[in-house]
């Protein structure tokens, strides 16, 4: 019986595992593609959007949860060069944690990493300065102080040289969407 529990244990922690990876992989590359469709999307989709750049990074514990279990995560803070839309004016301030989940990559994440075809890697000695977010956190969980938003796989936030073509397009429109959305 023993034997069945364990082995019942071990096959759930790697379903668990197998379930959480894959949640945290990349975003096929057609999420990537410019399109002013998917810029309008993410627009639409986030609290602010801001061209900000990266002023201090740190390790901080913070809460997770209930009760006294702490964290250490990688604290991102940010000042806004230029917002496309929400209530941050240019020379605000705002950080983002990363790290709360598996999914959270951080500004300091291998994947910033620059790189030329044929030409070995080499890791970054800072990480980008400035950055382009869509503010999208994952809706606030019971016991959670406020909803999640990582740095991390996606195409909420992205080192601006990057981001050229969301950049332009959000320069060209942002003021009529937001018109439009009132």
């Amino acid at each position: 019986m023993k034997a069945a529990v364990a082995g019942f244990a071990v096959a759930s922690a790697a379903c668990l595992a197998t379930a959480g990876a894959s949640a945290c992989q990349p975003l096929p590359s057609s999420a990537y593609g410019e399109s002013l469709t998917k810029v309008k999307s993410r627009f639409d989709g986030a609290r602010f959007v801001v061209l900000a750049e990266l002023t201090r990074v740190e390790e901080v514990m913070v809460p997770a949860g209930d009760g006294d279990f702490r964290i250490e995560v990688e604290r991102a803070t940010f000042r806004v060069q230029q917002a496309f839309k929400g209530e941050l004016a240019k020379g605000a301030a705002f950080h983002v944690d990363s790290g709360v989940t598996a999914c959270g990559r951080g500004v300091r994440h291998g994947q910033w990493v620059s790189f030329s075809p044929g030409k070995p890697t080499r890791p970054r000695a800072a990480p980008p300065e400035r950055w382009l977010i869509y503010y999208t956190p994952w809706p606030a969980v019971p016991g959670q102080r406020e909803p999640i938003f990582e740095i991390d796989d996606s195409t909420n936030s992205q080192p601006a040289q990057w981001a050229a073509y969301d950049l332009e397009m959000l320069g060209k429109h942002a003021k009529g969407w937001r018109t439009a959305g009132r």
